[in-house]
């Protein structure tokens, strides 16, 4: 239709008549087209946009993403709430579980928080878990972060993530190829996902099953030329399925931020530093620290390793837990975060 009308306002305003005589589409598409065009009301449109702070990008505009209008099937038209897409030149994508567990969503957070320092802008799709904890880690200092979502702007989903979004708009950009008021659909999520590799230079897959959603992610990559990475598991659980198939296919191991930097090609010179200080901890603190480790370990097994009662232990973890060195998860287990 652009070939054949020049510009979109002449598709707009082409009657029905011209429309069918165009031969572009059949007589019954054409009348459906022009009948829905009767119940858009263009200025109430454009008012409500901006109402929500939202602005419209196409692709003829110069600031549309190089990287996205490289790809089959670009969106022709993005809704951008926040920051311009320009202001964020590179760009990385994290993706995983909805229901990943407190290990797979504290390594997002910090995976993602270390690239931010390097001036990578994170990518990902605002979904519970994973995705949320790769926004949370970006924002977390001074880094900046993308959120693709599968609905209209003005819909905060899911509901709970109504604060992830302020900082979003504050630190980076939410973008949908959805019209406002367009609900959460199921049929929505995989679209979005082409948009979330499309904007990247690579994705990186953290805690996965066999049919999850992220390998969606993957497959857009690879369709792309996009590096494909993955953070391995455990061997016995079921989130870390999916993420071994792609290690088996050929995606790339990562353990830290210096590996995708590597991968990627990107700020070879500006090497992080895994280096976590522990002054002002006690002893008995550091200890602890150690005994807990990187996976999960109840608090009577602490008490048991450290050989202390558990009231003690307690404490500690507490004072632990305000310092931000421990976290608990479910049924009084802990794991170490830094």
């Amino acid at each position: 239709m652009l070939t054949h009308f020049k510009t979109p306002e002449n598709i707009w305003n082409v009657s029905l008549k011209e429309l069918i005589d165009s031969g572009i589409v059949i007589e019954k598409t054409a009348q459906k087209i022009k009948e829905k065009q009767a119940k858009i009301d263009l200025d109430k449109e454009f008012k409500k946009l901006s109402s929500y702070n939202i602005k419209i990008l196409t692709m003829d505009d110069i600031d549309y993403p190089p990287l996205l209008r490289e790809i089959a099937s670009p969106p022709s038209v993005l809704f951008i709430k926040g920051h311009s897409l320009s202001n964020f030149p590179t760009c990385v994508a994290i993706v995983g579980a909805r229901r990943a567990s407190l290990s797979g969503q504290t390594f997002a957070q910090e995976l993602a928080r270390d690239l931010s320092k390097c001036g990578i802008t994170i990518v990902s799709g605002l979904a519970r878990g994973i995705d949320s904890a790769a926004h949370t880690g970006a924002v977390s200092e001074v880094g900046s972060t993308i959120g693709v979502v599968g609905c209209g702007l003005n819909i905060i989903y899911p509901p709970e993530n109504r604060r992830l979004f302020e900082k979003i708009e504050e630190h980076g950009a939410l973008i949908s190829e959805y019209p406002l008021g367009t609900p959460p659909f199921k049929s929505n999520f995989p679209a979005r996902n082409r948009i979330i590799s499309g904007l990247s230079l690579g994705v990186i897959v953290i805690e996965a099953s066999e049919k999850s959603g992220a390998l969606i992610t993957a497959d857009f990559a690879l369709e792309q030329g996009r590096d494909v990475m993955a953070v391995p598991g455990h061997i016995k659980s079921s989130l870390s399925k999916g993420v071994h198939n792609l290690l088996k296919q050929g995606a790339y191991l990562v353990e830290n931020a210096n590996d995708i930097l590597s991968i990627l090609n990107l700020f070879r010179t500006k090497k992080l530093e895994k280096k976590e200080s522990e002054e002002g901890l006690s002893h008995l603190e550091k200890q602890i620290i150690e005994t807990i480790g990187w996976e999960t370990v109840h608090i009577d097994k602490i008490s048991q390793l450290i050989n202390l009662d558990i009231a003690t232990v307690i404490g500690c973890l507490t004072i632990l837990e305000l310092k931000g060195y421990v976290k608990q998860d479910i049924g009084k287990n802990y794991i170490r975060l830094r």
